[in-house]
């Protein structure tokens, strides 16, 4: 899973100890694989998104009750009245043979405006793939209490691509864009179908989301560079290389964009030490788009490494995770306090042990402040979610 990251993680991982000191407060909603055979989910591997009644959603790779086992559920999970929370599986993968309706979850999702939500498997569909699946583009639609799955697109590999680690992203229009093992592709309705196109070429950027701006731009992060895609006129398109990283190493994530256009993100290597870096392209006529180190991971075990992701609060302040590093070598999440412009000061606001480890992607942040998301581990092993009150 995002194995490319997750190379010094296999290395790092020690043994765990109780935590000691800590103002703030971490609960775990939910432990996956608490039904047989896993029926509830396994092994998440991606953030949450959340609705306006606060209920949240996410993905994990294996787990479910489809019927070939192929891997991987969509879920939610509710606040009750009396401070717990419940899971519930909107749906499993595996349903149908041979798995053509997906397999491996390992994206996030996300809404429309209707209220259905779109996402992508890593493997299953009909095709390609050596018999495996290059993954699909499925949508999941409420009706009655139980959602349906309809699988817009299925990847056949080769030049097309497959095996998309990222989700989708929406335009107004209803075509949806994501990354997959050649680059950026674009799906549109057609006749009753989706057709595909790629419209840049980049491969191995698969692995990471893809950011759109009011004007219909498009922003992404390739293992070395930072993109702009934006409408040539005559339904193509034009990519631009905005910014090639030199001392920052695998940038990943979701790009953030900030009221006036500036782009925030995190790269997993690179830095002052060499353990990861949170950075901010901004962009001027005079000097095009240069870059700014907010903040350079040590590495220490109070501070974290290898950065996954990143979310703002109203205030500026910038929240995120580190799959490695802090106390226990399992993760941390931290807070960049807004001192100023552009300068931070940096805090870790929780460190992950016996509860979780290396949580993936970015935290979700609600109107009180309080993160959730989902790690490894937990008491049996397969996944959590968490939630932490700063």
């Amino acid at each position: 899973m995002k194995g490319v990251y997750f190379i010094c993680l296999l290395l790092c991982l020690l043994a765990f100890a109780p935590r000691q000191g800590q103002a703030q407060t971490e609960k775990v909603l939910h432990n996956f694989c608490d039904q047989p055979n896993c029926a509830d989910g396994d092994a998440p591997d991606a953030g949450l998104i959340s609705d306006s009644a606060g209920n949240l959603y996410g993905t994990t790779v294996a787990g479910g009750s489809g019927q070939f086992y192929c891997g991987g559920t969509v879920f939610e999970i509710s606040p009750k009245e009396n401070g717990s929370w419940k899971e519930k599986v909107l749906y499993s993968f595996g349903a149908e043979p041979d798995c053509a309706d997906g397999s491996a979850a390992i994206a996030p999702v996300t809404f429309d405006g209707a209220g259905n939500l779109y996402g992508t498997t890593f493997s299953g569909g009909l095709s390609g793939c050596e018999g495996l699946g290059c993954g699909v583009v499925y949508k999941l639609s409420p009706a009655g209490g139980s959602w349906t799955e309809t699988v817009l697109y299925s990847f056949a590999g080769g030049t097309e691509g497959g095996e998309p680690y990222g989700g989708v992203i929406l335009d107004a229009a209803g075509n949806l864009y994501g990354g997959n093992s050649a680059g950026v592709y674009e799906l549109t309705p057609s006749g009753g179908g989706w057709s595909e196109q790629l419209i840049y070429e980049n491969g191995g950027m698969g692995f990471n989301e893809l950011t759109m701006d009011a004007a219909g731009n498009i922003f992404g992060v390739s293992l070395t560079t930072a993109f702009e895609l934006s409408r040539n006129g005559s339904a193509g398109w034009n990519s631009t290389v905005i910014y090639t990283f030199e001392d920052g190493a695998y940038p990943n994530g979701t790009l953030l964009l900030d009221k006036t256009g500036n782009l925030y993100g995190t790269t997993y290597h690179g830095g002052a030490f060499n353990f990861g870096t949170v950075y901010k392209l901004s962009y001027s006529k005079k000097k095009g788009w240069t870059e700014k180190i907010l903040y350079s991971f040590k590495g220490s075990p109070e501070d974290g490494m290898a950065p996954m992701g990143i979310v703002f609060d109203a205030a500026g302040n910038i929240f995120g995770n580190t799959g490695v590093g802090g106390k226990y070598e399992s993760g941390t999440i931290f807070e960049l306090v807004r001192v100023g412009d552009d300068r931070y000061d940096e805090k870790v606001v929780w460190t992950f042990g016996r509860d979780g480890q290396s949580p993936p992607g970015s935290p979700t942040l609600d109107s009180a402040g309080n993160l959730y998301g989902t790690a490894e581990g937990g008491w049996r092993g397969y996944g959590i979610v968490f939630e932490v009150t700063p």
